[in-house]
């Protein structure tokens, strides 16, 4: 099976950059401590939309051999020219990860491919038939 992308809705990356500036500005974190940041705003947004396992998702779309905390400070960590900017930490995470940012009004909250919403759809509906 390949690489699964995930849908996230414009807004969220709208805010997770205005969270991460105000961050960044307030201090000079350490690459653990933005890593961190990124992924507790990550589980926040997902727990107010009911998604489960975010960083799991992500961290499947993106094929990671180490845990998305890990990959960003290791990342951040061995770039010498890393800036601690929120755009270049949004960067950093797109480019770990497999995400699609998509309008709010087209995010849905499974996050994966429609073709991938609707196989498992099917398979949910098998199992419904079976019962």
């Amino acid at each position: 099976m390949g690489r699964r992308s995930v849908q996230l809705p414009n807004t969220l990356r709208d805010n997770l950059q205005d969270e991460l500036e105000i961050f960044l500005q307030a201090s000079s974190p350490s690459p653990e401590t933005i890593a961190t940041y990124l992924i507790e705003n990550l589980e926040i947004w997902a727990d107010e939309v009911g998604v489960e396992d975010v960083i799991g998702l992500l961290e499947e779309s993106g094929a990671l051999e180490i845990t998305l905390q890990d990959n960003l400070e290791s990342e951040m960590s061995s770039n010498d020219e890393f800036e601690s900017t929120a755009e270049e930490v949004l960067s950093l995470f797109e480019s770990l990860c497999e995400v699609d940012w998509v309008d709010s009004d087209d995010f849905e909250t499974a996050l994966i491919d429609e073709e991938e919403l609707d196989d498992e759809e099917e398979l949910v509906e098998e199992e419904e038939d079976l019962k």
